[in-house]
């Protein structure tokens, strides 16, 4: 009822930190200051486990029954907990079999190096770029695997599979983008139209189709507050794009070909890099 204004209170708050976007992150604390800055939301989202659906629909009925209209602005977003093969996730704690948040960030950043740096010669990159790209991909690990199993599921960490660049993960939907920007590099040129009278493949009208479904299936998910979807999306677009590749040359291609696979491959790199964007999830410069 203080998140809709309903119920007048005033809390005292802090500042917790400033977000990447230069906001600031603010949090209640017995040491802060009254801040009437808060507590007049259109909408209400609540992101607790499981566990709590029953009282969350409890609460949804009182405020109806009431006669508050906001009821209806009311959402429930419920989640399953996230455990190791192993052992298990203590909420309460908010620790994770001895991680904290900044430790579990910096223990996927600590992994994913080794794999930058397997690749390194490879993609010839520098230390600097090295620790960003480490960084990046231990975050997407991370995200991605909470992310792309339905909340109401229970999720299953596992760090070799989470880092994989090969697999439904994070890093693989990544590098399938790095891979459709390398393209383009090597053609040294922006795609321009879609040459007329085009005679497309099975596997670009595949991922044609997919590339497309792109606009309705963000509504689907901003209506239905469920950021799996996308995480599903980007691991088809993903599997699609490396079919397309394997099969469809586009450095080598003729001229037309060229001229249209260049297009289709721009549109997948900006669809597939939108799409992490939506789910936190950012794309380095480099594999």
């Amino acid at each position: 009822m203080w998140k809709f204004g309903i119920a007048e209170h005033v809390f005292n708050c802090k500042q917790f930190l400033t977000q990447p976007n230069g906001k600031v992150l603010t949090t209640t604390a017995s040491d802060g200051k009254p801040s009437k800055e808060f507590g007049k939301a259109d909408v209400v989202v609540n992101i607790i486990g499981s566990e709590q659906s029953y009282l969350q629909d409890l609460l949804k009925s009182l405020l109806r029954t009431m006669g508050y209209k906001q009821a209806e602005n009311y959402h429930h977003v419920a989640y399953e907990h996230v455990v190791l093969p192993s052992e298990q996730f203590s909420g309460r704690l908010g620790t994770w079999v001895g991680y904290t948040a900044d430790e579990l960030l910096e223990e996927a950043t600590k992994r994913a190096m080794v794999e930058v740096e397997k690749r390194s010669a490879k993609s010839g990159i520098t230390e600097k770029e090295m620790e960003r790209t480490a960084r990046l991909i231990g975050l997407a690990a991370i995200k991605f695997s909470f992310l792309r199993v339905t909340p109401t599921k229970q999720v299953v960490f596992e760090w070799d599979r989470a880092l994989s660049f090969e697999g439904d993960t994070g890093p693989y939907v990544q590098y399938a983008c790095v891979r459709a920007k390398r393209i383009l590099e090597k053609l040294g040129k922006k795609s321009g139209k879609m040459p007329e009278k085009y005679s497309f493949t099975p596997e670009e009208k595949e991922l044609l189709k997919k590339i497309a479904r792109f606009p309705e299936l963000v509504r689907k998910a901003e209506k239905d507050l469920q950021s799996y979807y996308v995480a599903e999306y980007v691991l088809d677009l993903a599997d699609a794009f490396s079919k397309f590749y394997e099969t469809t040359p586009v450095l080598k291609a003729q001229p037309e070909q060229q001229e249209a696979r260049a297009l289709i491959v721009a549109t997948v790199a900006s669809v597939l890099e939108r799409a992490l964007g939506f789910i936190g999830i950012e794309v380095p410069e480099k594999m």
